[in-house]
């Protein structure tokens, strides 16, 4: 499994994420909060939802390549 296929697939959650990060900067904006508490709630969500994708990717990745081996595997005997 590529990366970029698997990044294909969690479109839907990118663009969800990003509307979201908008939305609480927006948010944010109103009340008389520093630059860096900004930043920093901004960091921890894409932080949080980036390792969530990799993880996944990961995952998948090692179960495709164990399910292909299985299959030549048995292919071949």
């Amino acid at each position: 499994m590529k990366f970029r296929d698997f990044i294909k697939e969690k479109m839907i959650l990118i663009v969800g994420t990003i509307l979201a990060l908008s939305s609480v900067e927006i948010l944010l904006l109103v009340y008389n909060i520093s630059t860096l508490i900004r930043l920093y709630c901004a960091f921890i969500i894409i932080f949080v939802v980036a390792l969530a994708i990799l993880i996944e990717y990961k995952k998948k990745k090692d179960y495709y390549n164990e399910f292909c081996f299985k299959c030549s595997y048995r292919l071949g005997e």
